[in-house]
């Protein structure tokens, strides 16, 4: 580049190099290097380049960068976001009611037949949804929904194979709730990349599929879709870093609930290095927010995961409350009753519960029921410490029948785990075991078996006699065979209660 002369041949190279740099997961390089080229591009071209850089950006985490860029793209192509929450709610409602009446039929036309500066808008769409999903959930389910509506309007089919797959995504992200028309929307999406041949399509509808089990909480189904799609990207697509890095989010939240914590633990430090040579700051940080600490407790270092969780954040926006501020807070409750300070926990998750509500986060099924279990241990830990507050029970009580109406198979193991420790506090023995061998059967048949051995191990204890010492003799020897150092102290963080007298 130093050497060229003429604006043409670097231009032609800046471009190259960008490219080549987004193809190899380096995000924010080849943001820096498609924006140089636009000082020697006209003007269409300079758009693309400059939605080529934001998604880049968005890629990886750079937020403020990214937005500098889209709102100047967004101002010459016609795209509006929404400036606040409510109008983004109004908006998306608005868009949905149109979905429902239109349909998802459309008349197909090959790209070559579109308007380049109409599949520029359409890729700047898709680029901003996908990058707010992980971000802003408001307002990115907002821009999904026009998003479709705008790709079905067009007809070029390979953007209607994403912008279907996006649709799927949101659909799943709802769980129990859609779950036929999850289905649908995934055999639309297969259907049609298969049809024109699409390899990335093909690979995307394979990368949804696994963040559907994962939101049905179907763990290994997930790591199963994952490492399909996985595979098939790596093979087959340049330029899916981001994927990748999803896909690793989302195998190494899942092993965590099925308490393979050994393939947990020895996968994290290569994927997590390789993010951090690209310098995926979203990738980064989601990974560390939601499993990487977990690593920390397992070896009984609490202020290594107390620290884990406060750097991560610490170079996250704190604008807003978003998807990352959800999975701080989680992590830093879960972290509190690990330590058994469950009136610290309850104090930190009632300041923040305001924020959890305010943040449209809850429409996702996998949240909603997480953070009401969450809260459920919280109310538990502290009332096994301070039996005074035993009248918040109502709230961990309320809380098991929410879950329940969900109608999730994972979600109900929760619901009963809750109500037998709340028989266990009242003194309710005998209830409690029976509930606590239902709850064992729960988590066993959704594959969630360090939940399943650790209510193994609070019957034992309840049971307080040579079998139950057998029982606790065995479970902790399983989770110690996870590599997790203090059995009862993740006990504590995972299944809280009065288990002794």
């Amino acid at each position: 580049l130093e050497l060229c002369k003429e604006d043409s041949q670097k231009h032609e190279l800046q471009v190259k190099l960008a490219n080549s740099l987004a193809n190899a997961g380096r995000n924010y390089e080849a943001a820096q290097n498609y924006l140089a080229a636009i000082k020697t591009a006209d003007e269409l071209e300079a758009l693309e380049l400059r939605q080529r850089a934001s998604d880049q950006l968005l890629r990886c985490g750079y937020l403020k960068e990214s937005f500098a860029e889209l709102k100047i793209i967004t101002e010459k192509v016609g795209i509006k976001i929404a400036e606040t929450p409510l109008k983004a709610i109004l908006s998306f409602l608005v868009n949905r009611v149109k979905l429902w009446f239109r349909g998802l039929d459309f008349n197909e036309r090959p790209a070559n037949e579109v308007p380049p500066e109409v599949l520029l808008r359409l890729d700047t769409f898709r680029s901003i949804a996908s990058g707010l999903s992980l971000i802003d959930a408001t307002r990115g389910i907002d821009l999904k929904s026009r998003y479709l509506l705008f790709a079905l309007r067009v007809g070029e089919p390979q953007r209607i194979s994403l912008a279907l797959a996006i649709e799927a995504g949101y659909s799943a992200s709802a769980g129990s709730r859609k779950a036929k028309r999850t289905e649908n929307l995934l055999r639309l999406t297969k259907e049609l990349a298969e049809r024109i041949n699409y390899p990335y399509g093909i690979a995307i509808s394979s990368y949804v599929a696994g963040i559907a089990a994962g939101c049905f909480g179907q763990w290994k189904l997930c790591i199963e879709r994952f490492a399909q799609a996985e595979a098939f990207l790596r093979q087959n697509c340049t330029g899916v870093s981001a994927e990748l890095d999803t896909a690793s989010y989302w195998t190494f939240t899942s092993l965590y609930f099925i308490g393979d914590f050994n393939q947990l633990f020895s996968r994290m430090p290569a994927v997590l290095k390789d993010i951090r040579e690209r310098g995926s700051l979203i990738g980064e940080t989601m990974l560390r927010l939601r499993t990487t600490y977990i690593k920390f407790l397992a070896n009984d270092e609490i202020d290594n995961a107390k620290t884990e969780l406060e750097e991560s954040i610490g170079r996250w926006s704190q604008k807003a409350f978003q998807m990352q501020h959800f999975w701080h807070l989680f992590g830093q409750v879960q972290t509190l009753l690990y330590e058994q300070k469950a009136k610290a926990a309850y104090e930190l998750l009632k300041e923040k519960w305001p924020k959890i509500t305010r943040s449209f986060l809850l429409r996702i099924q996998s949240f909603y029921l997480q953070i009401l279990h969450l809260q459920a241990r919280t109310i538990i830990a502290l009332v096994a410490q301070d039996p005074s507050s035993i009248s918040l029970l109502k709230v961990a009580k309320n809380n098991a029948r929410l879950i329940e109406k969900e109608n999730m198979p994972w979600g109900n193991a929760f619901a009963k785990q809750i109500h037998a420790s709340i028989a266990a506090i009242k003194g309710e023995k005998e209830k409690a075991i029976k509930l606590l061998v239902e709850t064992e059967k729960n988590f066993e048949s959704v594959d969630m078996l360090l939940y399943a051995t650790v209510v193994r191990s609070r019957r034992g204890e309840l049971l307080a006699n040579l079998e139950g010492k057998q029982l606790i003799e065995t479970t902790n020897n399983w989770i110690k065979n996870q590599q997790i150092k203090k059995p009862d102290a993740m006990a504590n963080m995972l299944v809280p209660g009065k288990w002794k007298d």
